[in-house]
């Protein structure tokens, strides 16, 4: 999309399914080609899924960190992070959500956020 004299590359993630992360690097890679000055990527009504995809998806922006804390039935806590020290895409980063972004769209939203990678934009999850 055009904005003013900038592109803008959008990218409308439904769910994180198994393989997302590989295929927005490719779309990613694309956008790149075409010379987009930032990335929004929207997860308006993306009710989540697979919790791998939201901590790899994470690790395309940031360069290494935890990502979630899972804690199991028995209060075990497990912290789920990015280890592989590269990022994917350095550029200005908008992540939209809105009351129906839930589960692993909120995680990989609110980890933009706390790691000052991604103006987040929209309603309350």
């Amino acid at each position: 999309k055009t904005v003013g004299k900038e592109k803008v590359g959008v990218l409308d993630i439904p769910g994180f399914y198994v393989g997302l992360t590989d295929d927005v690097k490719v779309q990613l890679q694309k956008l790149e080609k075409q010379n987009v000055s930032s990335v929004i990527i929207d997860l308006r009504s993306n009710g989540g899924g697979a919790l791998t995809e939201a901590v790899s998806l994470s690790g395309l922006f940031i360069p290494a960190g935890p990502i979630v804390q899972v804690r199991d039935n028995n209060g075990k806590v497990r912290e789920d992070s990015d280890t592989d020290g590269q990022v994917f895409y350095k550029g200005p980063l908008v992540v939209l959500v809105d009351r129906f972004s839930a589960s692993a769209s909120e995680i990989f939203a609110a980890a933009m956020q706390d790691y000052g990678r991604a103006l987040v934009v929209g309603e309350p999850t």
